[in-house]
């Protein structure tokens, strides 16, 4: 992985950072969807998964 992120969605940008801050805190609901999408690599682990869903019309 790269120092830095970059995350788009529908052409702008949401959310930048270093790598940890967005993957540990993000601040917008659409990187905070992308990464609860991210599986547990542990087999034990994997049916415990708390997925946050993206609404696209929610205002937050």
């Amino acid at each position: 992985m790269s120092g830095c992120h970059l995350l788009p969605y529908r052409g702008m940008i949401v959310e930048t950072g270093k790598t940890n801050q967005v993957i540990n805190a993000p601040t917008d609901d659409y990187t905070r969807a992308l990464c609860s999408a991210i599986p547990n690599p542990d087999p034990r682990h994997r049916r415990i998964h708390n997925r946050f869903r993206y609404n696209p019309g929610k205002v937050t």
